[in-house]
């Protein structure tokens, strides 16, 4: 007689996909997408206070707030120096008497750029909805 060799039953291994690669790739795209998408936000206000070379001037209206910002970033309204603090409370109250109130915003060309946003933000903010931005032109403009 013969031996018998006795073979153990095999268990049957089910097959299983493994997943962390796949979230691994799905957590870099994502992260992808969000850095880049924060840099166009960045992007999409691109302000150039450079003098202008065409355009018609005007007369300012009588009535209108006009503010402006000097080189070393120092503010002005109506040619009067205005600080930081008061730039608020001054827009709140032309809002208040008029949300049609003219604003007008003329910028030195190395003005900070961060200074007439906030200028503009502040006057969003307070309700105002006629803002104007100039530029000098002609002999005022610095070559």
């Amino acid at each position: 007689m013969k031996p018998r060799i006795r073979l153990a039953e095999r268990q049957r291994i089910r097959p299983r996909m493994d997943l962390t690669a796949l979230v691994d790739c799905v957590f870099l795209l994502l992260i992808f997408f969000l850095l880049s998408s924060s840099f166009t936000r960045q992007k999409q206000l691109g302000l150039d206070l450079e003098p202008m070379s065409g355009g018609e001037e005007t007369a300012p209206d009588p009535s209108a707030l006009v503010w402006v910002i000097e080189k070393d970033g120092t503010l002005f309204l109506n040619e009067e120096p205005i600080a930081e603090e008061n730039v608020r409370p001054r827009l709140a109250e032309a809002a208040e008497r008029n949300t049609g109130t003219p604003m007008v915003i003329t910028a030195d060309r190395d003005a900070p750029a961060g200074r007439v946003l906030h200028l503009l933000d502040e006057a969003r903010a307070a309700g105002l909805s006629s803002i104007e931005l100039t530029g000098r032109t002609g002999q005022d403009a610095a070559p």
